[in-house]
């Protein structure tokens, strides 16, 4: 027979109509190889609206993801895996989009968590010069403590820091 596409949704219900409107003795009377053929075709149907729904979740998802994404990456893959078999019958495009986008927003997720571990540890020394106060005889070990916390820093962290003049000042 002819390929099923989403477009023969009003035949197949109508089929289906028709053939749940019969009496059992009519059924009967139905040539079986029509009846697998309607089954068939209503479950290819339907697994075209289950590919079609995952190809319009992951189209959803914008070409330029960020972190506010989450839940639309996380929607279409769960949508996805859920396919099981029909997987392999998603567009090939539509998968990478969905691979990249997940991807790029690992990728944006673990910047973030680096954002946030450099600038915590920029915070312990910008509250280690701001401890050393108004410079005294006594406040040696301070500068000291605050000089050692400030050079274990990376080169990112220590643009962090934002009143690094105070203690290259206390020196």
């Amino acid at each position: 027979g002819n390929p099923v596409s989403l477009a023969d949704k009003d035949k197949i219900a109508d089929a289906k109509a028709a053939y749940e409107a019969l009496t059992e003795v009519q059924k009967g009377m139905v040539d079986s190889a029509k009846v697998t053929a309607m089954k068939e075709a209503d479950a290819t149907y339907n697994n075209l609206v289950k590919i079609a729904e995952v190809e319009a979740l992951i189209e959803a998802i914008p070409a330029n993801v960020t972190l506010a994404d989450k839940a639309k990456i996380d929607e279409a893959k769960a949508a996805y895996d859920a396919l099981g078999d029909l997987k392999d019958s998603v567009d090939t495009a539509k998968v990478g989009k969905l691979t990249t986008a997940e991807t790029t927003y690992k990728k944006l997720e673990e910047a973030e968590k680096k954002k946030d571990t450099d600038q915590k540890a920029a915070t312990v020394v910008i509250n280690q010069i701001k401890a050393i106060g108004t410079v005294t005889t006594g406040s040696k070990a301070k500068i000291e403590a605050a000089e050692k916390a400030y050079s274990a820093l990376t080169a990112e962290q220590k643009k962090l820091v934002t009143n690094y003049n105070v203690l290259t000042a206390a020196r």
